[in-house]
């Protein structure tokens, strides 16, 4: 002992032989001045002392916690300093969830408040997944109202089966993925028209049936809301008419039948048949009293244009991790 305290000679040969020493150990605290700067100050403890510096800065990060929105904004049940059971807790943002917790994360049934949804449902990990309901708030500005998505959550997402309302009346019914509209399902608009087949990105794509309210419909391929690729259309009297489909207008040859022996009197305009030309899935194009809209038709540009739907509520909530 006495030849390895004659070698000591500096603060470091100290450092050094303190740390070879089994009974001691290192420590660095941190500490900021006020000034915004950082220090480090090393030192050596023996097993007791760290063993009480464990026991305290377990204490002082305690007393953060309770002090913290964490736990202030929390009113329920507690296990092991952790939310657990059910209670009531209310974000920095206003947000609210109320429900089932399990160690400190929402998980089984619970209501999740902003100030633009409302979702209630299941619950894994803070994430919504399984059965749920989410209603998004539309704001006055942008017409009010809301848009209702009720069905099957993963991971947050709107994914698996369900159905969505908007406030004009429109629905849809079928399959999501990640929050989108995609795979196969029904749109149904208040005007009556309505339409079944492949979906993609929120939006009508693929193979589809489209069907007015007067009985006509159009049964062939659509790309992102537009008639392109092989289809027909279908009168209730019999008389169809087939094509190819580019950009939602007739490509290359086409085909008229007639159910009764008369062909039908067909108008055009501009190298487009009017009369089956108005037949468009951006609503109808008849006036109440069931004439042509003329100034519908009037527009060559608008004769095949075609609603694309859109999702308002393509963003789920935020997740109630957000905030703690």
């Amino acid at each position: 002992m006495g030849a390895a305290v004659s070698s000591i000679h500096s603060v470091s040969d100290l450092k050094e032989a303190a740390s070879k020493l089994p009974y001691a150990d290192k420590c660095i605290t941190v500490n900021k001045s006020q000034d915004g700067e950082t220090k480090k100050k090393e030192e050596y403890l023996t097993p007791e002392e760290m063993e009480a510096k464990r026991l305290r800065d377990i204490e002082e990060a305690a007393e953060r916690r309770k002090k913290s929105i964490s736990h202030t904004g929390f009113k329920g049940d507690w296990v092991d300093e952790r939310k657990h059971g059910k209670g009531h807790f209310t974000y920095e943002d206003g947000a609210t969830f109320d429900g089932e917790w399990q160690k400190d994360r929402a998980h089984g049934i619970g209501t999740y408040k902003t100030k633009t949804s409302v979702y209630v449902g299941e619950w894994t990990e803070d994430l919504k997944h399984g059965a749920g309901k989410e209603t998004y708030i539309i704001q006055e500005e942008q017409g009010g109202g809301s848009i209702v998505y009720e069905g099957q959550f993963s991971q947050g997402h709107r994914h698996g089966k369900g159905s969505l309302s908007w406030a004009d009346g429109a629905t849809y019914d079928g399959d999501f993925s990640q929050n989108n509209i995609e795979g196969v399902g029904t749109f149904k608009w208040k005007s009556g028209q309505k339409y079944s087949g492949q979906v993609s990105e929120n939006n009508i794509h693929g193979a589809g049936r489209y069907e007015w309210s007067d009985g006509t419909y159009y049964e062939g391929q659509y790309k992102m809301g537009m008639k392109d690729g092989d289809g027909g259309f279908h009168l209730k009297t019999g008389n169809t008419m087939k094509c190819h489909w580019k950009d939602g207008k007739p490509w290359g040859s086409v085909v008229f039948r007639a159910k009764e022996l008369a062909p039908p009197i067909l108008d055009w305009y501009d190298g487009i048949m009017v009369a089956w030309a108005t037949r468009s899935e951006d609503g109808s194009p008849r006036d109440a009293d069931g004439k042509p809209n003329s100034s519908f038709v009037s527009s060559a540009a608008g004769l095949f244009s075609s609603r694309k739907i859109k999702s308002n509520a393509s963003s789920a909530a935020p997740s109630p991790r957000a905030g703690k």
